[in-house]
């Protein structure tokens, strides 16, 4: 599976968005991509969803 991703990363980019059977999965095929996404951006990409209940 690693080879059609690294074969798909060649042609869209480092990283991919896939959608099965209503499942989204993220595929990143470059460390400077991982750490851009995971390092630097991780506040923006690791809130939750709000829950109204919590705020009463």
């Amino acid at each position: 599976m690693w080879i059609q991703y690294t074969d798909l990363a060649e042609v869209y980019g480092p990283v991919l968005h896939l959608t099965t059977l209503g499942k989204h999965t993220v595929v990143l095929n470059s460390v400077k991509a991982a750490h851009e996404l995971l390092e630097k951006r991780s506040r923006l990409y690791s809130d939750r969803p709000q829950n109204p209940m919590t705020e009463l």
